[in-house]
């Protein structure tokens, strides 16, 4: 669909590339292109204030800012330096500073952009900021951004006038995409990612494998270990309290036992002396009845 290149402003915020081992100990290696938003949504911050405040010396400044609306990427560092956005992957990473809204339109031109940029440095895999800064950024859905970037083409030597590869013919149907999301992520699909599927052209094992590479299904996993450890630890837990009930119940029935075999045993023993007791009158009586001459 192509978009605004606009070049026109250089933010002051940079290491030249020469310079990059002084800074960081490496020389300038571009291999992965960085994903980030310039703010949360709903804190008011648009392209132009942006820019703004990467052209301002002494902050911060990223490679491009780019937005759907109005479908403009301002490049304001020559990817050839260091931006500084990522701090220690700085000497390592093209930044793109995305706009919040995450719009369809976001998406695609950001997806352009992608597509411009690994014409010129290579097949570029796409990280999230965070995973060189520790920020409150809530990154983009690489996995799409991937997709939809392999369905552009890049007119190389003039950024910014390319668009979208006539999509192949599916090889799926929009019944197995159904499927392959309850299947592997556990949810109904979402439009977009529908939508991109079919566009995509893959077999419905890539489509799995995509699915079982993206956040969200590390998300599942970590959320089904987790409830699976609490239900062995509750499970532990009972075993332990049933022990410890049954440990009492012996107890309480080997005390019992030991008291009515002394009952039984005081029982036993006063019958064997009320016997002596009977036969020890018998005998006196007898001893009685022969002294005093007394009859039967």
């Amino acid at each position: 669909m192509s978009y605004q290149y606009l070049t026109q402003w250089d933010s002051p915020n940079f290491t030249p590339a020469n310079l990059t081992p002084q800074s960081w100990g490496v020389n300038r290696q571009i291999k992965e292109i960085a994903i980030h938003w310039w703010n949360a949504p709903d804190a008011g911050a648009s392209f132009e204030g942006v820019v703004g405040g990467f052209l301002k010396a002494g902050g911060l400044s990223a490679h491009y800012v780019a937005t759907g609306n109005g479908r403009r990427v301002a490049c304001l560092v020559d990817p050839l330096h260091n931006s500084w956005a990522t701090g220690p992957g700085n000497p390592y990473t093209i930044s793109i500073e995305c706009d919040p809204a995450q719009s369809d339109a976001d998406f695609d031109l950001i997806a352009e952009l992608i597509a411009d940029i690994r014409s010129a440095y290579g097949d570029l895999p796409l990280v999230a900021h965070n995973k060189y800064v520790n920020t409150r950024c809530t990154p983009y859905d690489l996995g799409r951004l991937d997709r939809e970037a392999r369905n552009k083409f890049s007119h190389a030597t003039d950024w910014g006038k390319g668009g979208s590869i006539t999509p192949p013919t599916p090889k799926v149907t929009a019944a197995q995409i159904a499927a392959a999301y309850l299947e592997v992520l556990e949810r109904s699909y979402d439009q977009g990612g529908m939508d991109t599927y079919l566009r995509s052209g893959f077999d419905i094992e890539r489509i799995k494998n995509e699915l079982r590479n993206s956040n969200e299904y590390a998300d599942l996993k970590v959320r089904k270990a987790q409830a699976s450890q609490a239900a062995l630890d509750a499970a532990k837990k009972a075993a332990e309290e049933q022990a410890r009930l049954d440990a009492d119940r012996a107890e309480r029935d080997r005390a019992s036992a030991v008291a009515d075999a002394a009952a039984q045993a005081a029982k036993d023993e006063a019958l064997v002396l009320a016997r002596d007791n009977n036969s020890l009158l018998k005998q006196i009586w007898a001893a009685i009845k022969r002294i005093f001459n007394l009859g039967a």
